[in-house]
């Protein structure tokens, strides 16, 4: 079976730069399916580039596949039931496959994909969900109007949470932020 880890998290927490770390760091043979939503305000916004991705030997990741032009979560959830399928008949020893969602997707719908799709039960195994969290716009996005459900239920369908970007914030703001997440996500490991 082939691990899964979906990464999850707000615009902006540092998704890709995680993933980064994870691929120059890690000896595992990984396959990288990256959402990106297409060109639009958001993306000029944030200044939303399409990241090129290295491995632990500096090469450009062969093993990478990016849906674009619509949320993993809803608009292309069949595109990405068909990657991972696509990547599980390459095979190529692939032993982890991870999963970097947009900072807009809702992750309940991804997650469940595994336990629906019945190509794909016996070959793969989630092995996580791993919610990041900036530190510095915590606050911010948990209380908007706009984003608060969304920013919520990534937190909540998270089993490890990462806060992100201590050096941006106080101590305290920390501190308080931590204490947030836990009563978001009593079950989640939270790290720093």
């Amino acid at each position: 079976m082939v691990k899964v880890v979906i990464l999850t998290g707000f615009l902006g927490a540092g998704k890709t730069t995680l993933l980064q770390r994870i691929l120059t760091q890690s000896q595992v043979k990984c396959a990288v399916i990256q959402n990106e939503l297409s060109e639009g305000p958001i993306h000029a916004e944030m200044g939303i580039e399409s990241p090129v991705l290295t491995d632990s030997t500096g090469s450009v990741l062969k093993d990478f596949y990016e849906l674009s032009s619509g949320c993993i979560c809803c608009s292309v959830k069949g595109s990405f039931l068909t990657t991972v399928e696509r990547i599980l008949a390459l095979r190529q020893e692939i032993q982890l496959i991870v999963v970097e969602s947009t900072g807009l997707a809702d992750p309940v719908p991804l997650v469940t994909s595994f336990w629906l799709d019945k190509a794909l039960e016996s070959a793969v195994d989630l092995d996580g969900v791993v919610a990041l969290v900036d530190l510095h716009t915590f606050l911010e996005h948990s209380q908007s109007a706009d984003y608060r459900d969304l920013f919520l239920r990534q937190l909540i369908v998270a089993d490890r949470i990462l806060l992100n970007k201590a050096d941006l914030v106080s101590a305290e703001t920390v501190a308080e932020v931590q204490a947030r997440v836990q009563g978001i996500n009593p079950t989640a490991e939270v790290y720093m």
